[in-house]
């Protein structure tokens, strides 16, 4: 599924072009911080931030647009998400908030993200780092950042239950596990039911 469906704006070709451009941006941004810190961006994270302000989403629009539009944005936003965690990932290598004299979770709620989110980007910075698998299904925009969550805490705790450590192989089971679940329609809830399951059985 893409989200750039022409069906979305079917009746607004401008619209509609608008709205593709911002997601493969998206899609095609990699964030990258060199040696001296300073970020550069294939994408131009100024002009997708203009292009989203000037959506203008009216009340014109038949059923299958609005849904369609959903579609879109809910894949806009797991796009957005994703590339918030890689951020929080270099923000952490390059101790950007010790410089300041703040936590990591501080300089994020500092910058404007509510305590639980700030926690949720952290915890997926590290998890993916590990997990492969699972930052590649979100840098296509195809899971939410609650499921990613989900999904790194399940590994997690199956790692704590474990009674030997866990090797590549036996990760790359468990994410496959819990991302199937996920696929399947399961909740971040639900997965880390799941999650508990597998650790009872480690």
């Amino acid at each position: 599924m893409r989200a750039c469906e022409p069906a979305a704006y079917r009746n607004h070709p401008t619209r509609s072009k608008i709205f593709c451009t911002i997601f493969k941006k998206l899609l095609d941004i990699e964030l990258v911080f060199d040696h001296s810190g300073v970020m550069g961006a294939s994408g131009d994270l100024t002009t997708i931030t203009d292009s989203v302000r000037d959506l203008h989403l009216g009340a014109d629009m038949s059923g299958r647009a609005a849904f369609d539009a959903m579609t879109a944005l809910v894949t806009l936003r797991n796009l957005v998400d994703h590339h918030a965690a890689t951020v929080v990932g270099h923000l952490d290598r390059l101790g950007v908030a010790r410089d300041h004299g703040r936590k990591l979770s501080e300089l994020l709620i500092v910058m404007g993200l509510a305590p639980a989110v700030a926690s949720r980007l952290i915890r997926i910075a590290t998890a993916r780092a590990q997990l492969p698998t699972l930052g590649a299904h979100a840098a296509d925009g195809a899971i939410s950042a609650e499921h990613v969550d989900a999904v790194g805490k399940g590994v997690d705790h199956v790692g704590k239950r474990s009674a030997e450590p866990l090797d590549d192989v036996a990760r790359l089971n468990i994410v496959t596990e819990l991302l199937a679940h996920f696929f399947s329609g399961a909740t971040p809830a639900d997965i880390g039911k799941r999650a508990r399951r597998l650790g009872n059985q480690a």
